[in-house]
């Protein structure tokens, strides 16, 4: 927190700030900033120091903003939130929503959902920021937040027509940060509508029968032909076979740039 409240002109700075810090100390992963077209969003831990240096950060975000804040308790053990003496100092700021969001909460709200092929889930972005670090897109390095999402591996909509599944165990592979990637708005497109996915090995393979003009501005903006090796997880692989068992492979081939 050392540098928050210096050089900081705006949030891209903070963002960067931030990022640098958290790569210089792998240990440091306790609250994460991003934002959206309309949104900036502090996803906060609410136990330990860390209930400190989410009071400062929302303080630091709250003077530089362009847009509306959302700052999310993020809660892992129960249903505790930032101490009343930091949410009164929050609130008094006027331009910070503060929401409560744990697993118990998120999974509740899941279960109660008529249509549960969607999933909004703060704690789903937290668990990819815990496990990937800062949004970049994988497949085109591409960072600029508003147009990088977290784009499941294992499909929601997959997930809940599972039938050897319960609920609870749907939810569980819904928010797990294995079951994910950051991806730009583009090649999430491409990559939900199966027109390029991941093999085992994470390459990745594009439908054979694209047009000409198209295989062309894949390759243009695709400049990873394979996933980084750390993001290769057995419980990401898993994932991964989950997804591909409806695809036939054999109508793909391997992205060569």
């Amino acid at each position: 927190m050392q540098n928050l409240f210096c050089l900081i002109k705006d949030i891209d700075d903070l963002i960067i700030d931030r990022r640098e810090n958290q790569t210089s100390n792998s240990s440091n992963n306790s609250s994460y900033v991003s934002k959206t077209s309309d949104k900036i969003q502090i996803y906060a831990k609410t136990f330990g120091a860390s209930k400190y240096e989410s009071t400062l950060l929302a303080v630091a975000i709250s003077h530089i903003a362009d847009r509306p804040i959302d700052l999310f308790n993020i809660c892992e053990q129960d249903l505790k939130r930032l101490p009343k003496s930091s949410l009164d100092t929050i609130e008094a700021l006027g331009n910070i929503s503060i929401l409560d969001t744990s697993l118990f909460l998120e999974r509740q709200n899941y279960l109660q959902q008529t249509d549960r092929t969607v999933l909004r889930s703060a704690s789903y972005i937290y668990n990819l920021f815990n496990r990937l670090g800062t949004k970049r897109c994988a497949l085109c390095g591409c960072e600029i937040p508003e147009i990088i999402q977290g784009a499941h591996i294992w499909g929601v909509s997959q997930i809940s027509r599972s039938p050897e599944l319960d609920d609870e165990a749907k939810f569980n592979h819904a928010v797990c940060g294995h079951n994910g990637l950051w991806l730009c708005q583009n090649h999430h497109k491409l990559f939900d509508s199966n027109i390029i996915l991941l093999d085992q090995e994470g390459y990745v393979r594009i439908k054979d029968n694209l047009t000409t003009d198209n295989i062309t501005f894949i390759r243009n903006t695709t400049f990873r032909t394979s996933i980084d090796s750390r993001f290769l997880s057995e419980e990401f692989k898993g994932y991964l076979a989950k997804r591909n068992e409806m695809l036939d492979l054999a109508h793909f081939h391997r992205l060569v740039v």
